[in-house]
């Protein structure tokens, strides 16, 4: 979730990503209480829970409705992809032709 949150900062653009940041960053934030207070604690396990459930269909509806709008995140590729992409080893095996005999 965190991982998600941080994707979600680095992605959008505007007046509205640091708001979308908070959203999903609380939701991570209550996920991981949800296993930190055990349903034994019933009051506080509903309270994070019901926390994650609110924020984290709020940040999907945002995110979901500024694509929709038009503007979808900015995602880059992170060196490590770019690094492993199989695009160079497309590239090499188109310029040659195998022939069968």
């Amino acid at each position: 979730m965190i991982i998600f949150a941080l994707g979600i900062r680095l992605g959008f653009t505007g007046k509205l990503r640091d708001t979308i940041s908070v959203m999903t960053f609380i939701a991570a934030i209550s996920c991981s209480l949800v296993g930190v207070f055990p349903v034994a604690d019933f009051e506080n396990h509903v309270t994070v829970a019901l926390s994650f459930f609110g924020m984290g269909l709020i940040t999907i509806l945002v995110v979901t409705t500024l694509t929709l709008m038009g503007r979808p995140p900015t995602c880059q590729k992170p060196l490590l992809f770019r690094v492993l992409s199989p695009q160079p080893l497309l590239l090499t095996s188109c310029c040659h032709q195998v022939t069968c005999s």
